[in-house]
């Protein structure tokens, strides 16, 4: 795929007490220029996150899927 210099693409992954699904997921995702984990649930240990994670949001309480995406969209528009 070719892309414009100004172009970046971004992925968001939202997780919520599947720890050994996300591990799964997280690490078949290419490096990209922004890779965003928000995770709804429990923390997970800081070694589960691979170095191409770009940002990670922790919500201390369930702010359920809805909020969840949103926030998002919002912080990969603003990259």
């Amino acid at each position: 795929m070719n892309k414009k210099n100004d172009e970046k693409i971004g992925l968001a992954v939202l997780t919520f007490n599947r720890k050994e699904f996300f591990k799964k997921c997280i690490n078949s995702i290419p490096v990209l220029d922004e890779v965003l984990v928000i995770n709804d649930g429990k923390p997970y240990e800081s070694n589960i996150y691979p170095k191409h994670v770009t940002k990670i949001i922790q919500h201390k309480k369930n702010k359920g899927i809805a909020y969840s995406k949103n926030e998002a969209l919002k912080y990969l528009l603003s990259k």
